[in-house]
This record gives structure tokens, sequence and C-alpha cells, in this order.
């Protein structure tokens, strides 16, 4: 049981003053009175020639680099560290820690393999490591780094002069960024994302891509997909699409305007539909001009194939209209001219 001399009592003893500092070892880190101090063991002192316990203070406020209201370092000797212990006006009664020792078995941290094999550091590290690991270190040797690395070594960020780079590394673990009630900026000369698996983004209101160069990419290897849930729109001054098969599907109506010129070049060109309308012209009634050029014109019907106008002009070398059912031609004038014969060839062919 640890016993406590009273005032008198370490008053009555020649010791009861020491003009000097001693060794303390911490007995207790727990403050109740929540200030920062210690309890240490004096093992030279004890109450009589027959007390088998060393000597224990009460608690002992601690000497910090930096303190004041609210304010200050908070740096607490762990159990059993060796202290240095001084006295208030060498008063026994008021002892105070100035610092903490290393000794034969407490070393400095990171370098009990190098003191056994007698290399010792070159005074290039400072270093403030924790209890379970947790290490901060400045390193002076070339251009110098900082370091700091968590107990499991997978998280640091290290600051590397020689280098002129900064690196944050989470090798098993995840990065987190937060700032949900205003900006997150990312500023560089360049800036390169990469994901071995999956990339998301995620928004909750605009989208807005701004590129001022000269060259937007997107290369992707397999397929790519765009769902918009309204309206999409795209506005280019000249836009080019080259694939190998080309898709384009709508469930309702599909409308395509082009205010100068329209040019498809297709080497076969099928089309399938229930009903088709080409209009040239516009809504109002004014019509203009719709011409097809080929080296051969093919327009087939299942039942009834109708040519309207108000003038229909058939031009070529030859000109040739066959059916397997009676060929009609009507109108309030038929007119049929040729700088050559004109032959008319049926069954029987009636002129009135």
């Amino acid at each position: 049981m640890t016993t406590y001399l009273s005032d008198d009592a370490i008053f009555d003893r020649t010791i009861s003053r020491i003009n000097g500092v001693v060794i303390g070892i911490v007995t207790d880190n727990k403050d109740p009175d929540k200030l920062g101090r210690v309890k240490v063991k004096l093992p030279w002192l004890k109450d009589s020639a027959n007390d088998q316990e060393d000597f224990e203070t009460d608690w002992c406020r601690l000497v910090q680099f930096y303190a004041g209201t609210e304010r200050g370092s908070f740096i607490i000797p762990e159990i059993d560290d060796e202290v240095l212990v001084a006295f208030g006006h060498g008063d026994i009664r008021f002892p105070y820690i100035i610092g903490s020792l290393y000794n034969g078995v407490d070393v400095p941290p990171g370098y009990k393999e190098d003191f056994e094999q007698g290399d010792y550091d070159a005074n290039d590290h400072k270093i403030w490591e924790t209890r379970c690991g947790h290490r901060l270190v400045f390193d002076d040797s070339g251009k110098g780094r900082i370091l700091l690395i968590d107990s499991s070594k997978n998280n640091y960020i290290l600051i590397d002069s020689d280098k002129d780079e900064i690196t944050i590394e989470a090798k098993t673990g995840n990065i987190n960024m937060y700032a949900k009630n205003n900006q997150v900026n990312i500023e560089a000369k360049e800036i390169n994302i990469k994901s071995s698996e999956n990339t998301n983004h995620e928004i909750g209101a605009d989208y807005n891509v701004k590129n001022t160069g000269s060259l937007t990419k997107f290369q992707i290897s397999s397929t790519w997909t765009i769902e918009v849930g309204s309206k999409m729109q795209t506005k280019v001054p000249t836009k080019t699409v080259e694939c190998t098969n080309l898709t384009i599907s709508s469930n309702t109506n599909s409308n395509v305007k082009v205010g100068g010129t329209a040019d498809l070049q297709i080497a076969m060109a099928q089309i399938k539909t229930d009903v088709m309308q080409v209009q040239a012209g516009q809504e109002s009634g004014t019509y203009g001009m719709l011409q097809v050029q080929a080296g051969q014109i093919a327009m087939g019907s299942q039942s009834t194939l109708a040519v309207k106008g108000v003038i229909l002009q058939a031009q070529g070398g030859e000109v040739a209209m066959a059916g397997n059912g009676m060929a009609s031609v009507k109108g309030a004038m038929v007119e049929c001219t040729a700088s050559g014969p004109v032959a008319l060839q049926g069954a029987m062919v009636q002129l009135n």
C-alpha cells in the first residue's frame, strides 16, 4: 500500500528540502481535476528504513512548452515513463515535472535497431511518436521531408522537398473530402484522374463542363450509354459522327431540321415504314423542289403507286412504265411528243 508523508513528517525529516532535480517514475496520469497532472514515485525516498514501497508524490503539475486559457499543448507522460522532477523553492510538498527522459531501456522512437548496431542518427530527424505508433517525422537530410503516418503504415501524408511534391495515400482505406455547405476547389496546370474500377459522378443540380482549348476527346473501349430524362440539346458549328454501325431509334416522333443543305451519301439505303411522306417546301403552301438523281431509280408497290402533280415530267434516254394489269394514263389533256417514232403496243389499243 502506498503511503504519503504528512506535512509535519516531511518537514521533520532532514530531506524536507531538495535544492535540485530528481528522477521520478510516473504512477498515475488520470488527474481527477483534469488539469493534466501526474503522480510519480521517487525510488530513492521511503517513509522509513523498513519501508519496502517507494514514496509517491501528490499530483504534480506538468511543464508544457505552451499553455494558457483553452489553448496550448497537451502532452501527458505514460505510466512508467521516467521523468525529471523539481520542487517549488526546494519544498518537497510542491513537485512539478519539467520533462521526460530516455534511458537504456526506453530509447528514441524508430532508432532502437540503429543504436543496437552502433549507427547513430546524424541529427537529421525530429520525431514525435505516440503510444499507438502514430508518427510525425521531420527529416532534414537532403532538402528535407515531413511525414505524418499512422500506426498501420497504410495511411500517410508526405511533403517531399527533394521531389517538390506532396503525397497523400490510403493504401487500404478511403480518402474523404467534404464541404457540404460550400465548395471544393482544385486548380492545377494539369489534372490526371485514374480509376482501376468504377468512377461515379452524382450531381444534385447543374453539371457544367467548359473546355477553352482546341480538343475534347473521349476514348471508350466498350459501351457508352447516355440516358436523359427530359431534353437533350447539342449545339456545334460543325459535327462529324463516324462509326461502323449507327442505329437511331425513337419511340414516338423524330424531327430533323436543316437550315441549309443536307447531303446524304450512302452506299445503300433501305427505308421501311408504314407511311412515309416527303415534302419539299413550307407548311404555308409555298412548295419548293425535290430532286432525286441516280443511275437507276426503282419504285414498287404491292397495291397502288400514285404520282401526282400539276405537271409530271420524265426525262431520260428511255422512259418505261410496265404493269402486269392495266396501265392507265388520264388527264384533261395527254400529250405525247417525240423527236422519233412513237409506238403504242398492246393486245388492244384504244384511242378516242
